[in-house]
């Protein structure tokens, strides 16, 4: 597989509501899109220390709570249904999440 490096861009005025849609992008191009990614991620872009909590989240379980509305992770699910059917795994909502 080969990897596309992604990294934010840190302005002035870049807050939580950013990191937490650079994110979901991430997220989408990695889960739905099937595309590996290689996120960089450096001290001088911890521009607000709440960013890492995210980051813990996301290295411990994969997963940042409340990042999604219950509509949104319905269409994920939806989304990768059949690559979880193709992978031979049963396509349960927890198994497809």
């Amino acid at each position: 597989m080969n990897f596309t490096t992604v990294n934010i861009t840190i302005s002035a005025t870049y807050n939580m509501t950013d990191f937490k849609n650079d994110i979901v992008i991430y997220y989408f191009k990695a889960g739905i899109k099937d595309e590996g990614l290689l996120w960089l991620f450096t001290e001088g872009q911890i521009t607000n220390e709440r960013f890492l909590v995210y980051v813990n989240d996301l290295l411990a379980s994969g997963e940042i709570a409340d990042l999604y509305t219950n509509d949104e992770k319905e269409g994920i699910i939806n989304n990768v249904r059949s690559k979880v059917k193709s992978d031979g795994i049963p396509d349960t909502r927890e198994n497809c999440w």
